[in-house]
């Protein structure tokens, strides 16, 4: 069979197929992708033309697709490059629509996606999701009749339709009522004023007509409104409504429990607007239905009882309830705690004796509220202004609510105080209030109360004004190599440093992840230079394992009212940045060196090993005929090569025995991590990259790139070969020396393998023959 036979399949097929080529920058990461083939399956699911994508680069297609939270980019290039296939559900955002993605690379540097349009099953799966956040509210929402809206508003968005009214149906199903209507309010009433009636809370009778059209199934759909309102309303007031407000499809579904009508929902579809929301309606009434019947047997309980009942509700709190005098009939258990009267002593006395309440700001006493729900009659809600003061003279907080208790004529019987120790509570809250304006690693102030201190403390009276900002040197550095726990510590460091040397009323905030800024307040610029000479005293003392602790600091002074917030704390940091150029650069090198040293304390033979592997390299690098520069770097690289072993942990590095797979995996990290810490140096670039190289072999199976041949680059395919030389010919924590004859055995043998087999011959012909042994050892 043809090409053409296939690509007609593959054109006919309901799969969205793409063929594309990823695009790599210089470092071989991806940075685009391009259309090779789409088929017509590919322009129905995405809404993009055949002829507008081919040969053309997704970023040209889609401008923003860089700006969306996942990176297609990155996921898509990975198989690309590293094979292998992936499979995935995922939004775009360009085009606004959810996939499920299978993308596979035929060969390297290509990629092959096909995909299918789910949106839809997403949405279902999100009207699930909604009617779970509901649930919650459906149990508590029918205990009080103003809850009905709460109720309807949730199945208007459910159903996504123009209307939804609740109907609920008396007991012996002669009535029903429509307790609310959720919608546009302004088209409701224009449509009651047409029907000459108010709809809402209106008692109708049973319709006998529409009971018959409803009763097969739980979800009965009508083309219009008059298909559904049988007798109750006129066939011509049906299609004037339908005209005037484009009335669509109605749907009325039924809220049923153990074969009883309890309600019904009936739904107003905008026109042209379909309903298929059936299942997770039904899900929904069924849970209304369920609160209904409990509303209900509440409903049937005496309120003879309800004093008792309501004591009961609160059991776990304060409780205590009076008599229509405001004289204590009954104090719960954790009421007598909490006020330290017993019951006896209690009972009887007047609440204001019992209940000592003050308030929390003004310290002056409350008022009662018992009191003020004797007079009124209304339910007093949660406060959590009052303290209250034991029998024994114990302060707490508290949270209270007061409500009447009234008998079948609505006259007040007595008071319920229902109250509880709000002390942890108000703790949490306290806490989350000191998080909301302080860093959570530092303690110190946050961005957020240095915008509003600055504004608070910019005034006349505060000039001259200093503002200093200070930047952490090397953090990422820090972070990249020892982990970000270092990173934090440092952090920490440089934050008690600045705590210690400033004044108490000055305003020290982390205002970024290294930035911090100090809000000086009546200090000219020769106090603020003798604060940061201060501040830099004390970090020439402390080391973060090794590190130097070391900040950028520059600063600027507000004498003039004129010179605006923006201008000086730009001016402040301009000075910061500008140091920074210099000293960064400094602190970076001292690292490095800080770092050497590290590793040759870390594992004894590591010093005279990268000397070694350094002059090897060297050696080499002459019979090529490297010039003096090019010298220069092979020597720098062979001393560096291993730096990247800092961050290696010593039980592995100086392991006796031999390696676990996962010990190894971590000393697989070295290169990539020298490769991260000399990155960050300037003119370290090009020995960065070696060492990222330097354990690449010739056939490809080395790491951590895997790269392969002159790919591998010249410098690193010499290490390699100096390094396995001088790794072989050492005594090491896990066996001792190997003999030079192995070790040249074991180059030929890898030549063509593992090492360039040219350098191999050069190595063992020209190098090693000029090498004393000894000396080098």
């Amino acid at each position: 069979m043809n090409d053409n036979f296939y690509k007609q399949i593959l054109n006919e097929s309901h799969l969205g197929y793409a063929f594309h080529k990823i695009i790599l920058d210089d470092n071989n990461k991806p940075i685009d992708y391009e259309f090779i083939e789409v088929n017509t399956a590919f322009e129905n699911l995405t809404g993009l033309k055949r002829s507008d994508v081919l040969g053309k680069k997704i970023t040209e297609v889609l401008p923003d697709i860089k700006k969306s939270e996942f990176n297609w980019i990155e996921f898509y290039g990975n198989v690309a490059i590293n094979g292998g296939s992936e499979e995935l559900e995922q939004f775009s955002e360009p085009l606004k629509r959810w996939y499920k993605v299978k993308v596979y690379s035929p060969e390297k540097g290509s990629f092959i996606t096909t995909f299918i349009d789910i949106t839809n099953e997403r949405k279902k799966i999100n009207d699930l999701y909604k009617l779970s956040s509901m649930s919650e509210e459906l149990l508590e929402g029918l205990k009080e009749e103003n809850n009905y809206q709460i109720i309807t508003d949730n199945l208007l968005k459910l159903a996504e339709a123009k209307f939804a009214i609740f109907n609920l149906y008396e007991e012996d199903g002669k009535y029903y009522t429509t307790k609310v209507i959720a919608g546009d309010r302004g088209i409701a009433n224009k449509a009651m004023n047409i029907m000459g009636m108010k709809v809402d809370k209106k008692k109708w009778p049973h319709d006998t007509v529409r009971a018959e059209k409803i009763k097969e199934k739980m979800v009965t759909h009508f083309p219009t409104l008059k298909e559904l309102a049988g007798d109750v309303i006129p066939k011509a007031l049906c299609d004037l409504l339908t005209k005037s407000f484009g009335f669509g499809e109605i749907v009325v579904v039924k809220i049923m429990k153990n074969n009883l009508m309890l309600g019904d929902f009936t739904i107003i579809m905008a026109k042209g607007k379909k309903f298929d929301k059936d299942s997770i309606v039904e899900i929904y009434a069924t849970q209304v239905g369920l609160a209904l019947i409990s509303m209900r047997e509440e409903a049937i309980i005496s309120k003879s009882e309800e004093l008792f009942k309501t004591t009961l509700l609160s059991v776990g709190d304060g409780v205590i309830s009076v008599d229509a005098k405001g004289k204590v009939l009954i104090l719960n258990k954790v009421a007598q705690e909490l006020t330290g009267w017993n019951h006896e002593e209690a009972l009887g006395k007047s609440i204001q004796e019992i209940f000592h309440i003050i308030d929390a700001t003004t310290r002056e006493r409350s008022d009662n509220p018992v009191q003020k729900v004797i007079l009124t009659g209304d339910t007093l809600e949660q406060t959590n202004q009052n303290i209250l003061i034991s029998k024994d003279g114990i302060e707490r907080p508290i949270e209270d609510s007061t409500a009447p208790i009234k008998d079948e004529q609505d006259n007040i019987t007595g008071v319920v105080l229902v109250f509880r120790d709000y002390t942890e509570k108000k703790k949490r809250l306290d806490e989350i209030i000191y998080l909301s304006f302080h860093d959570n690693l530092t303690g110190l102030y946050n961005q957020s109360f240095f915008e509003a201190e600055m504004e608070r403390i910019d005034t006349k009276r505060n000039l001259p004004f200093t503002v200093i900002m200070g930047d952490v040197n090397g953090l990422k550095l820090v972070n990249d190599t020892f982990g970000h726990a270092l990173g934090d510590e440092l952090l920490i460091k440089v934050a008690e440093i600045m705590k210690i040397s400033c004044r108490e009323d000055d305003i020290i905030a982390r205002v970024g992840g290294d930035e911090f800024i100090i809000l000086l307040p009546k200090t000219d610029s020769i106090q603020a230079g003798k604060l940061i000479d201060r501040i830099l005293g004390l970090m020439k003392n402390e080391k973060i394992k090794d590190i130097d602790v070391s900040v950028s600091f520059g600063w600027a002074t507000k004498t003039d009212m004129e010179q605006t917030k923006g201008f000086i704390t730009k001016k402040a940091e301009d000075s910061m940045y500008t140091n920074k150029l210099i000293e960064g650069q400094e602190f970076r090198s001292r690292v490095i060196d800080n770092i050497i040293l590290a590793i040759n304390r870390k594992s004894p033979w590591e010093e005279a090993h990268s000397k070694r592997v350094s002059e090897l390299c060297v050696a080499v690098g002459k019979e090529l005929k490297f010039d003096k520069k090019e010298l220069e770097i092979l020597k720098t690289f062979g001393l560096l090569h291993d730096i990247g072993k800092i961050a290696i942990a010593n039980d592995i590095l100086n392991k006796p025995g031999r390696l676990t797979e996962s010990e190894f995996y971590e000393i697989k990290r070295h290169p990539e991590i020298g490769f991260r810490i000399l990155s960050t140096v300037k003119d370290m670039s090009l020995i960065a990259n070696y060492v990222l190289s330097h354990h690449e072999r010739w056939d490809g199976k080395g790491y951590p790139k895997g790269l392969s041949k002159e790919d591998v680059p010249l410098v690193s395919r010499i290490c390699n070969i100096a390094d396995a030389y001088d790794a072989m010919t050492s005594e090491r924590s896990y066996r001792p020396a190997m003999s030079n004859e192995y070790a040249i055995e074991e180059l030929q043998k890898n030549a063509g393998t593992q090492f360039d087999p040219v350098l191999v011959e050069l190595f063992l012909n020209k190098v090693l023959p000029k090498f004393n042994l000894n000396e080098i050892r």
